[in-house]
């Protein structure tokens, strides 16, 4: 993927609109990740074996794709994306210095309230 490509992704999951692996708790999350993305839990061996080969480091998919049911609070998803551990690395990277600048910027307009 380009770092463009990374950086809306970063941007999407900043603004809620991707529910990604990582908004399991790490315990629960090789439960519940198969629950949750079904492709993964319906693979066929074909992808199984590729699933193993490319070791994807992110789940995710876009929330207006899930279902109208969820489990245990999550929402359920009859597709789902990977990204390698190198793009995920870049996404998660991307991703801080979006919270780094939000944060500048809230604390920026909470100081401007506050002088009025």
């Amino acid at each position: 993927m380009t770092n463009q490509e990374l950086v809306k992704i970063a941007e999407d999951i900043h603004a809620g609109r991707i529910f990604t692996d990582r908004h399991i708790p790490s315990g629960d999350r090789q439960g519940m990740v198969p629950m949750i993305f079904l492709p993964i839990a319906l693979a066929d061996a074909k992808m199984e074996k590729r699933i193993r080969k490319d070791k994807p480091a992110l789940v995710y998919e876009y929330l207006d794709k899930a279902g109208p049911r969820g489990i245990n609070g999550y929402p359920i998803f009859m597709s789902c994306r990977f990204l390698t551990k190198e793009d995920s690395d870049k996404v998660w990277k991307a991703y801080e210095e979006i919270e780094e600048a939000m944060k500048v910027v809230r604390e920026g307009v909470a100081s401007d309230l506050g002088k009025k």
